[in-house]
């Protein structure tokens, strides 16, 4: 079975892409310039999800770092000294 699709000139993947969903509610979103809120449905699931950053209860995998010393920085004053 052979299915086309015909993409408007200059859409994106986004814009054409079937079955995206807010990363909140899971309703399907608009993912085209026209939805500001991106990839959000609205602007409240944007601020959800901005308040859930905030508060620190999204993280990133790792262990704890040190907050006084990156090893970035250690190589730069070596490089500026």
């Amino acid at each position: 079975m052979h299915c086309e699709r015909r993409v408007a000139r200059g859409a994106s993947i986004w814009q054409v892409s079937e079955g995206m969903r807010c990363p909140i509610c899971k309703k399907p979103t608009d993912m085209s310039k026209k939805n500001r809120f991106r990839p959000f449905c609205t602007e409240r699931c944007h601020l959800v999800d901005l308040g859930t950053w905030a508060s620190g209860d999204y993280r990133v995998a790792g262990g704890k770092v040190d907050d006084k010393e990156h090893p970035d920085d250690r190589r730069k004053s070596k490089i500026l000294h």
